[in-house]
């Protein structure tokens, strides 16, 4: 796969986690993972493979980490992603 050609996995991958950020509200890494899979965006429903991905949104204020809740198989606290611009609304 050429530079080029991860670029565009890698910008997919962000534009489609923002948008269901957006449209779903908060998400763990898993959930999206999940979801992208189900979309055919990524080969397996692994944090592996939106974790670059979710690390790139953060740095440009586009998601953040607005909460948590507890795994259901594994009790343990597990990170909520919210799009930036939604984080305002939640409270409403």
């Amino acid at each position: 796969m050429g530079e080029e050609n991860k670029a565009d996995v890698r910008t997919d991958r962000q534009t489609a986690i923002l948008t269901i950020l957006t449209e779903s509200g908060p998400n763990t890494t898993g959930e999206l993972a999940e979801e992208l899979f189900r979309q055919g965006i990524i080969p397996q429903p692994k944090r592996k493979h939106v974790r670059s991905a979710i690390s790139a949104l953060g740095r440009k204020n586009q998601i953040a980490v607005v909460g948590s809740k507890r795994c259901e198989r594994r009790g343990r606290e597990l990170l909520l992603w919210g799009a930036v611009g939604n984080i305002e609304n939640e409270g409403e």
